[in-house]
């Protein structure tokens, strides 16, 4: 804990934490958010072999500013923050909280990582999301080439192919924003039934049509 950093970093995850119960109570009620830890790790190398064990043994994966890991019932959960990303610790605070606060929410990956973007936001005041016209080309072009479903299953966000892992993001911020701005409440109930039901279902029931079929058609491409 060098100099200001544990105090900087402990009061930047108590202001998450309260937005994340004020914004997130439509979709995980009143329940308290858990106690976890924050772990601030330097030099880059160091960061790597303390979270390699998150990854399956064989396989190549992008790097990452942090990761929340929390993978036995039994185990304390914990962030772990890699401090060789310079500037941008108060995002990636409040990014990994959110999975913490959705944890018992079963939401699909893509979901979830649409919410912790735009949780990012709330808790930094500023935004890194952009779409316009180049975006949308890059988005289209990528997946017309590639099947969906590794943004469908999660395998996307740690991809370390071509620019995968970084249009994963922003097409979940994409697909939850518009989602939200253009019926919430629909979207709501799909993420609250996801913790009884299958996303699958839980999909169609709330906003009549299936995953797939919902980021295809956000995308414009044919399946």
């Amino acid at each position: 804990l060098e100099g200001s950093i544990g105090p900087n970093l402990a009061a930047i995850a108590e202001r998450s934490i309260k937005i994340l119960r004020r914004d997130l109570r439509v979709i995980r009620g009143d329940e308290p958010i858990a106690p976890l830890a924050i772990v601030f790790i330097k030099p880059h190398d160091s960061y790597i072999d303390f979270t390699n064990s998150y990854f399956p043994d064989e396989g190549a994966f992008a790097t990452s500013g942090g990761l929340y890991l929390n993978e036995a019932a039994d185990a304390f959960p914990l962030i772990a923050v890699n401090a060789s990303f310079k500037g941008y610790f108060e995002a990636t605070v409040a990014h990994e909280l959110t999975h913490h606060a959705l944890r018992g929410a079963r939401l699909p990956l893509w979901v979830e990582e649409g919410f912790t973007q735009m949780m990012e936001e709330r808790a930094t005041g500023h935004t890194n999301f952009i779409l316009n016209q180049e975006m949308i080309r890059r988005q289209h072009e990528h997946w017309s080439d590639r099947d969906i479903g590794s943004f469908l299953d999660g395998s996307a966000f740690s991809s370390p192919e071509d620019d995968t892992q970084e249009l994963a993001y922003h097409l979940a911020q994409w697909v939850v924003r518009g989602e939200l701005t253009r019926r919430p409440g629909a979207f709501f109930a799909f993420a609250r039934s996801c913790r009884d039901a299958e996303p699958e279902h839980a999909c169609e029931e709330s906003l009549g049509a299936s995953p797939r079929e919902l980021v295809l058609s956000r995308l414009g491409v044919e399946d």
